[in-house]
């Protein structure tokens, strides 16, 4: 900021020199014009160091360097002038005042910064407070619902304007409960206005099962009927009335399980409470984890496997060739060793965070964990089979663990009476931004 304000202002002996740079160049530039350059080159500069001299002795002052010098003082407090503080705008505006009397266009620099800081700072006064208020708002807020919710479920007007008074203004705190409770109830009707569309939708379907009935008791009724009149003997119309016994108790079975049917859908599946669906929801998170960290491994592991004609993996470890991978691929000249040995080093990798989180307190099956240093460990030597067979290993583990995570789900939700998360009981993964 400095520098803006101060233009070209460096130091007096930085113009100096650069005044002096100009003087040789110009200097040149008359000496190639003609044939005695040397000559007239010392002649010139001479001549102008010669001028430079006399105007010292009879007390002449480069103007700029006059400028230069007092805004050096000004900025530093040398010489007793007054010491800016870039930082302070009142500090700025008196120097201005000082500079208007030998640099008016030093001056008018300095009362601009001056205006934008104070519109700076006043901005981030602004923000700050608006900040502050909104953060106790909030908090106000809070503490007045749970202080309300400790009135009981009929408190009266004289008990709620108690508590409301304590939390600022009654007006402007009230309004805010109102639009809350407005929410709620609109929220609940709402759910009043779809609980009645299931209802109706109930309804028009239980009419409908109990018109199927009606048809079949009437078309049973028929067949009776039929039956007795076109029978010759007393056996055949007893016969044709336990036909229709038979059928009519066939019908009311099927009318009983229509019924049963249609209000299990009406309800819909059990589901799990509200804690219960937010454990679910880190394990199924943690069996995305899991199946991207076995995935990861499966292409490390099989660059590590010696081909069964070859006897050799594509990747093999070793000083040499760890470091020439490692080169190629951080000049951007990347193989297909070099890229399989990059993926060893995110594998690794994943071993390393899994150690790491582990020690922060994150909740880690001990087998992880223990295969996890093991890896480590293996991928800081140069033995491509130990470092295999602890890739090995590792992704195993892992396996195992996303197995228990699986079993875990699906016994939390027999517990509570909830249909399997997979058809067949066992685990499955689902993508976390599928889940309903």
């Amino acid at each position: 900021m400095a520098s803006e304000i101060l233009g070209l202002f460096t130091s007096p002996e930085d113009y100096q020199m650069r005044q002096q740079q100009a003087q040789q160049n110009r200097a040149l530039q008359f000496a190639q014009l003609n044939p005695f350059e040397k000559a007239s080159y010392g002649i010139y500069q001479g001549a102008g160091q010669l001028g430079q001299a006399v105007g010292g002795l009879f007390g002449m002052e480069d103007p700029q360097l006059r400028k230069i010098s007092m805004r050096q003082q000004m900025l530093t407090g040398a010489g007793g002038a007054p010491r800016i503080n870039l930082n302070d705008p009142g500090s700025m505006l008196r120097a201005a005042e000082v500079a208007q009397q030998f640099d008016p266009e030093f001056a008018q620099g300095l009362i601009v910064a001056a205006n934008d800081l104070a519109k700076n700072m006043a901005d981030v006064r602004s923000k700050t407070a608006t900040a502050a208020r909104t953060e106790l708002t909030i908090a106000q807020e809070e503490s007045l619902r749970k202080e309300l919710a400790t009135l009981g479920a009929n408190p009266t007007n004289e008990q709620v304007l108690a508590v409301v008074s304590k939390y600022g203004s009654p007006e402007k705190i009230l309004g805010v409960l109102q639009v809350a409770q407005t929410a709620q109830a609109q929220r609940e009707a709402r759910r009043e206005e779809k609980q009645l569309t299931l209802d109706q939708q109930a309804k028009i379907e239980q009419d409908k099962i109990q018109a199927r009935k009606d048809a079949a008791d009437a078309e049973a009724e028929r067949k009776r009927q039929a039956a007795i009149e076109a029978a010759k003997t007393q056996k055949e119309r007893d016969e044709a009335n336990r036909d229709f016994k038979r059928e009519q108790t066939k019908i009311s079975q099927d009318f009983k399980e229509s019924m049963v049917q249609l209000t299990k859908e009406m309800k819909g599946p059990k589901t799990l409470s509200a804690g219960l669906q937010k454990d679910e929801v880190k394990d199924l998170e943690n069996i995305d984890k899991y199946d991207a960290q076995i995935k990861a491994l499966e292409a490390p592991i099989n660059n590590l496997t010696p081909d069964p004609k070859t006897k050799k993996p594509l990747l093999e470890l070793g000083p040499l060739e760890n470091l020439f991978n490692y080169g190629r691929n951080i000049l951007s000249s990347s193989s297909e060793k070099s890229r399989a040995y990059e993926e060893l080093k995110s594998a690794i990798d994943t071993a390393v965070n899994i150690k790491v989180s582990a020690e922060k307190g994150v909740q880690t099956d001990a087998d992880v964990l223990r295969q996890a240093k093991a890896l480590i460990a293996a991928g800081g030597g140069n033995d491509s089979e130990v470092t295999r067979q602890a890739l090995v290993r590792f992704r195993d583990a892992i396996k195992t663990d996303k197995e228990k995570t699986g079993k875990i789900i699906e016994s939390r939700r027999k517990s509570q009476g909830v249909e399997p998360y997979s058809p067949s009981g066992g685990s499955r993964t689902v993508p976390f931004s599928e889940l309903k």
